[in-house]
């Protein structure tokens, strides 16, 4: 669908319009890579120099410390050993971080993409009054509405569950950060690389918080754009010449869709998003 938007013939003020989300939604995906870097750089390229960020401790770090705490099988400190262990956890923090933000830049993209075809849905609609063929008009814009709703249904098909998961993730992870914090504010050994290591927590710490609230605020400019269209000036103006439409009649019937606005198949984000949190 968002192709078919872009190669469709459109207005100067309607591509506008996308291009303004477009150029949001390639900021929000900016600043989750730089974020991303960041926490990247402070777990694989300093301690190439050795200067570790993370908390050391004595039962699963060894002499040479990996950027993961676990278990290891095997002797790590060993050269063969230790390197090739090194690069497995790099790559593989590597493809989780890109893989983690590319999703979640995707569903802002998807989300402002939705906004800005929300807005020009309001604005053919205010223009609507004026068309000479208005049975014709009216009904294009009963496609593009239906069109529009299918597009929310399978975007909010494809985030709902991954969001409850989120949510109980980013849960889990702030307290685990918050006692590591504690920890490390605790120690009798207050130094500049106890200082590195707060920082580091607060940087893993805010790049989860960032991530998990673009869920909520995607819900929250959706329905910033809904009122606008289910209390438009247009219903006011041709309330009656809709009713007395035949055109309307023969819409219904070749559209079997219930008969709702956007704002009721969009709301459901918001309402989960308050549920959750909650």
């Amino acid at each position: 669908m968002m192709a078919e938007d872009w190669m469709a013939l459109k207005l100067n003020t309607e591509r506008n319009v996308m291009m303004k989300r477009a150029r949001t939604a390639r900021l929000i995906v900016i600043c989750g890579y730089v974020l991303m870097i960041l926490a990247f750089t402070m777990v694989i390229v300093f301690p190439c120099f050795g200067v570790p960020f993370r908390h050391l401790t004595n039962l699963t770090d060894r002499n040479k410390p990996l950027p993961l705490q676990t278990y290891y099988f095997y002797d790590t400190d060993k050269s063969p050993h230790f390197e090739f262990t090194f690069v497995i956890q790099a790559i593989t923090i590597f493809l989780a971080a890109i893989t983690y933000t590319s999703v979640d830049g995707f569903l802002g993209l998807t989300v402002l993409h939705i906004c800005g075809q929300l807005e020009n849905f309001r604005y053919r609609l205010v223009n609507l009054v004026s068309c000479k063929n208005f049975d014709n008009a009216l009904r294009n814009n009963v496609i593009a509405h239906q069109r529009l709703i299918r597009f929310a249904n399978k975007i909010e098909d494809i985030f709902a569950l991954m969001m409850l998961g989120l949510v109980f993730y980013f849960g889990i992870v702030f307290c685990l950060y918050g006692f590591l914090l504690l920890i490390i504010i605790s120690d009798s050994e207050i130094n500049s690389v106890a200082i590195s290591r707060m920082f580091y927590v607060m940087l893993g710490v805010t790049t989860l918080l960032v991530h998990t609230f673009l869920y909520c605020g995607a819900g929250e400019l959706i329905t910033e754009q809904t009122p606008h269209i289910s209390y438009g000036k247009w219903l006011l103006v041709k309330f009656a010449q809709i009713l007395l439409s035949s055109r309307i009649c023969y819409s219904e019937q070749k559209f079997p869709w219930p008969q709702q606005d956007l704002t009721s198949r969009f709301c459901s984000i918001r309402v989960r998003v308050s549920v959750i949190i909650v």
